[in-house]
């Protein structure tokens, strides 16, 4: 049932996207022979990995249908080869105790001013 529901949101996301985009980056673009060629090797890229094994928000972003449109596509692409990295991070990030490294710097640069105003 969540995978439905899933489903359903990333469907209008994906609705959204191809109303917005082409009022965003233009009519004239979106519809360009180059958006198109730059939207096929995108698209190439993102159908050359070779599975989901390990990496749940790609394979949930992987069993949608690919849309239509060259900017729908694009967008689809872009968001499959963003979320094989963010498993890959996740994944090191995980063996490594990375997480907890970059949680400590980014609390050491958002409080620093802080505590040394404090001072």
């Amino acid at each position: 049932m969540g995978s439905r529901i899933t489903g359903r949101r990333d469907a209008s996301v994906y609705e959204i996207v191809d109303a917005v985009l082409p009022k965003i980056l233009g009519e004239k673009r979106v519809r360009s022979p180059e958006f198109a060629h730059s939207t096929a090797i995108v698209r190439r890229a993102a159908e050359a990995i070779p599975n989901a094994d390990g990496r749940p928000l790609y394979a949930g972003h992987a069993e949608l249908d690919w849309p239509e449109t060259p900017h729908a596509q694009l967008w689809h692409a872009i968001t499959l080869l963003r979320e094989l990295l963010n498993d890959a991070d996740q994944l090191t990030a995980a063996g490594n105790d990375v997480r907890t490294k970059v949680e400590d710097l980014i609390d050491e640069l958002a409080y620093a001013p802080w505590d040394s105003a404090r001072r």
